[in-house]
This record gives structure tokens, sequence and C-alpha cells, in this order.
């Protein structure tokens, strides 16, 4: 369990909505060295640099705070008239500072650069905290599509990784197996799979950026740059339905995929529409040579479009095996979610072509 300060600085950096915060008791909160803790490592966190949590979800996050700062305030005063202990003046600076414009239907949040702070686990080698950090879109759909945001499913795959690696890889017992995501998005499982020494391709659509709305692969070459993973870190352009074409008739990425080294198949939250189940399954077969496999983790949101991938698998010739893995605590999570779909039962399945 990490310390209620530690976890939610966890929270505040990864944009958990105020109204879902796991907050310390007010009196906690309010003590002083509690208020020392929140400013240095919080509101001025050396490590996010210019990557903090866009104006209006700080401006909701600090009056929430503010007010639990003040219950706690009041509460050590009833059982110690004599305290001195005040709420710092830094916070009620911040939170005038930021109420000065209220937001207008013009300007809701967009986007946001969203943190995830996570524990390096010890098969790495190494200890102490790494920290994934993305430019995301804070609505659920932009444009009709769901790669500008990091969805449930690529969560609870990233805490598998990181706490049950031979699970999820038993072919790399040492490490992680060199890896291609599919529909990579905002890049969160790449890029964790980078810094913790995977070789890793990722993938997803190509297209033009219009204004400030970035298309997925702009996106996700924008958030690898954020980070410190570019040298292990190849981004592609990948279509699925260029699967569904004879071989020689597809681009030339599909042969530099697929000859080689052999790569395990990962990918999140890409079950969502059933008209791209044929063209994923036809992708997953084409990717996943005799001896490697596919780590799919999917959000149960429309059982109907599950039941059709698993049919469709099947129907390729596909071996398709649910993995069962302990789910991320709710209480103390790896990382926290902030997606619509946060409690949404996640499967996490190996797809594989059949031994002869």
């Amino acid at each position: 369990m990490h310390h209620p300060l530690e976890s939610l600085q966890r929270q505040h950096h990864a944009l958990l909505p105020p109204y879902l915060l796991r907050l310390p008791s007010p009196t906690i909160l309010a003590a002083e060295e509690s208020q020392k803790w929140m400013i240095q490592h919080i509101l001025h966190d050396p490590a996010l640099g210019s990557y903090t949590p866009e104006r209006g979800y700080n401006r909701s996050f600090w009056r929430k705070i503010v007010a639990e700062l003040e219950k706690g305030v009041e509460a050590i005063r009833e059982t110690e008239p004599d305290s001195e202990v005040e709420v710092d003046e830094v916070f009620y600076e911040l939170l005038a500072d930021l109420m000065v414009s209220s937001p207008s239907s013009s300007d809701l949040p967009q986007q946001s650069y969203r943190t995830f702070v996570y524990d390096r686990p010890a098969w790495t080698g190494q200890t102490g905290e790494s920290r994934v950090t993305l430019l995301e879109e804070q609505v659920a759909i932009q444009a009709g599509t769901t790669g500008l945001r990091t969805w449930t499913a690529s969560l609870h795959l990233a805490h598998h990784i990181l706490t049950s690696p031979t699970v999820l890889f038993p072919d790399a017992p040492s490490g992680l197996p060199p890896c291609v995501e599919l529909g990579a998005g905002t890049g969160f499982l790449s890029i964790l799979l980078a810094q913790l020494g995977a070789d890793v391709i990722a993938t997803d659509l190509d297209g033009p950026s219009e204004g400030a709305r970035q298309a997925p692969l702009d996106r996700l070459r924008g958030n690898a740059r954020l980070n410190d993973s570019a040298k292990s870190l190849q981004i592609e352009a990948l279509d699925w339905t260029d699967a569904l074409l004879p071989f020689g008739d597809r681009p030339p990425i599909w042969q530099g995929l697929t000859s080689g080294s052999s790569r395990t198949v990962v990918a999140a939250d890409v079950i969502y529409d059933p008209s791209l189940v044929p063209p994923l399954v036809a992708a997953i077969d084409a990717l996943v040579g005799s001896s490697s496999h596919a780590i799919i983790s999917a959000t149960v949101r429309n059982p109907t479009t599950l039941d059709l991938f698993v049919e469709t698998c099947h129907k390729s010739g596909l071996e398709l095996r649910d993995l069962d893995l302990v789910p991320m605590p709710s209480s103390d999570p790896t990382f926290w979610d902030s997606a619509l779909d946060a409690g949404s039962n996640v499967r996490i399945m190996r797809i594989r072509r059949p031994h002869v």
C-alpha cells in the first residue's frame, strides 16, 4: 500500500475526477507536514515540469482539497484549541488564480497532460518510480476515434505486465519479448513496454491532423517524444484492412513485421466496432507466427461484439484462451483510471496458432 499522500499525488497526475478521489482524513490532510508535502510533490512536482494537468482539472481538484483542508483545520482546533494550524496561503492564492476565469462552452477541457506514476517491478533489476506522460483528449471520443485517450483495458494489461510478465510472456522468462502493438492510440502500453526494456513497434492508423485535432499516429509520435523511450520504440502506420489483401498487395510494413524474428502482438481496447472485427482478426492472424502469440485486453462493454471476435478467431483457425489473472486491486490500483468504463470487467486473452 502506498502512503495516502503518495496515492493522492498519483490520482492527481492521472486526472482522477475529484469526486472519485481517495483522500486521507481531513485532519491528516491539514497537518502542517502534509500541506508542505502537497505543495512540494503535487503542486510543484519537479518531475512534471510543464506537463501539468489542464487548468479546469486543477481548479476542481484544488477546490476539493481546500474544502477538505478547512474541515481538517476546524476539526483540529476543536480538539486542540491552542493549535496554530491553518490552511497554507499558497492554496488560497492558487485557487484564486484558478478561479479568475471560469470555463465556458468554448474552452471546456479538450486535452491535458496525464501522467501515470508506477513502481518499477523487482524483475527489472531496478527500483523506484517511473512515469508515463501523455497528452490526451478529455472527451470520450473525438471525431470518431478512440485513440486519443487511454482506456481501461490498457491500464489493466499494463498492471499485469508489471506483476505477471511470465504468465503473459512464458517464452521470455528473463524479460520481455519483442512486441508489436496494434491500435496503440496514445502510446501508453508501447511506452511502458519500452521503458521496461522491450523492443517495441507501436502501430496505428495514419491520416491528416485537422487544426488542434491530431490524427492517432501524430499523437502517438508526440507522446513518445514526451517520454524516455525513443531508443527502443519504433512507430509505424498500419491499417488492419490491409491484412485482408493478398500478401503481395499489402504495404511493405507487413513484410517487415512478418519476416525475421517473430514478435508478440499486444493490443488493448481494440474490440468495440463489429465492422472492425474481421480486419482485426486478419491482422492478428497475419502477425502471429508459429512461435509467437497475441495478448489482447478487452473491456467487456458489448458482449455481442466480443463474442463475434472470439467466433471470428475460431473460424480463422486461431486458438483463444482467457488468462487467469488476479484483477488489478481497486483500493490501491497500480494505475488510477478516469475512463468512463472504469470498474468494468476486463478480459485478457492469449491467441495463437494451433500446434501441429
